[in-house]
């Protein structure tokens, strides 16, 4: 599904009782990085190693509590991914609750605009049609029957067509007009979280 919303304006620094600046921009380059992670599977040992596991080291040193024992799972989790490939541990149970737990401490204490999703029967609600550009939150609530899947993508600045047209195209036609911003996704009853930086544009 492609989020399309007209941007402009900016965002500011984190709540002095939130979390640490480090771990809210990790939040962002979390969201960033899964979202451009490699196709082939031999690709992903190292990808691992050197772009997520210094995110999550990050979140690890910027959160407190509950956040911080999930953000050390997921960094575990990340480890074990750099050692095999098996990108199968960041969806066992206990590393999707990790994430969700991280999601909740950055959405709620982090100097960003909170955006509250519902999911449900294939389609989303709450999303405004315009929001400023800078730091978002998106809390996606899962209230349907089947899991869903929220991707966002940002029209390049130099496609010319409209949603409808973009969404007409093949899929490789449709992604050379697109960038993909980030993804996240869930099960019935779950709360997913992505956090992003968007710049002035439409998505």
């Amino acid at each position: 599904v492609a989020l399309f919303a007209t941007l402009a304006a900016a965002c500011g620094s984190d709540d002095a009782d939130g979390p640490a600046t480090a771990a809210c921009d990790a939040a962002v380059d979390y969201g960033a990085a899964f979202a451009s992670g490699p196709q082939d599977p031999a690709e992903i040992p190292a990808f691992a190693k050197e772009r997520m596991l210094p995110i999550a080291e990050a979140l690890e040193g910027g959160l407190e509590g509950d956040a911080l024992a999930a953000a050390t799972a997921l960094r575990e989790a990340i480890a074990t991914v750099a050692d095999g490939g098996d990108m199968g541990v960041l969806e066992t149970p206990e590393v999707v609750e990790a994430r969700a737990t991280i999601g909740a401490a950055i959405h709620d204490g982090c100097d960003l605009q909170q955006v509250s999703v519902s999911a449900i029967d294939w389609a989303f609600t709450g999303i405004p049609d315009e929001l400023p550009s800078g730091r978002i939150s998106f809390a996606v609530d899962y209230e349907g029957k089947d899991e869903h899947e929220m991707v966002v993508f940002r029209r390049n600045d130099d496609s010319t067509s409209t949603l409808d047209e973009i969404l007409e195209l093949p899929g490789e036609e449709m992604m050379s007009q697109v960038t993909m911003t980030g993804v996240t996704y869930g099960s019935p009853g779950t709360t997913s979280y992505l956090t992003a930086d968007l710049e002035p544009g439409t998505y």
